[in-house]
């Protein structure tokens, strides 16, 4: 009796140990295994303050922010890095993580959006949203306009950005992928 005991309670064991494994192993994201410019982006979008998407400015600039939401976009590990974003980061930061797995179709969209309205709009966060479009600045203390802020952002209000983002990188992968298909030809010549 005494050695089933035993057994049942190291294989009771064994299963925490290896429950607690999995679970900080979702909740580390080692920036290692993104492209170099990918680990730059990642970096600048960890400390951004400010979420502006589109023309900013008088002179309807691209902001840094998007700069580096645009070269994390095309890394190869994107969705894992604006996952982190979503969970780990500045409030700013993780709307470009919301707003990347949304591009990127990923099946955890929902699941990262709900947990991070849950940490991000609750009475206890005093962090505040800061964002620009165009000349215009709009901060979101209060939950309910943190929770519009976010809604805008992953419904209707970004879709076309949605959309010519996903057309721009459907667009880069064809001239990839014929630039391969061609110096596959020109070395058989």
């Amino acid at each position: 009796m005494k050695f089933i005991n035993r057994k049942f309670a190291w294989l009771v064991l064994s299963l925490i140990v290896l429950f607690a494994q999995a679970n900080a192993q979702e909740k580390t994201f080692d920036e290692a295994i993104l492209s170099e410019s990918g680990k730059q982006a990642y970096q600048m979008l960890l400390k951004i303050k400010l979420f502006a998407i589109g023309g900013i400015g008088y002179g309807g600039e691209t902001s840094e922010g998007e700069k580096a939401f645009d070269i994390l976009l095309e890394d190869k590990e994107a969705v894992l890095a604006f996952k982190s974003l979503a969970k780990n980061a500045s409030s700013e930061s993780g709307l470009y993580g919301l707003l990347g797995l949304k591009i990127n179709d990923c099946d955890c969209f929902e699941q990262e959006l709900n947990n991070y309205k849950k940490s991000k709009i609750s009475e206890e966060n005093k962090e505040r949203f800061s964002t620009q479009a165009g000349c215009s600045f709009y901060y979101a203390d209060k939950s309910s306009d943190k929770e519009f802020v976010i809604d805008y952002i992953v419904s209707k209000g970004f879709e076309n950005f949605r959309a010519i983002k996903i057309r721009q990188k459907k667009n880069r992968e064809l001239i990839e992928k014929l630039n391969k298909e061609n110096n596959g030809v020109k070395k058989n010549q």
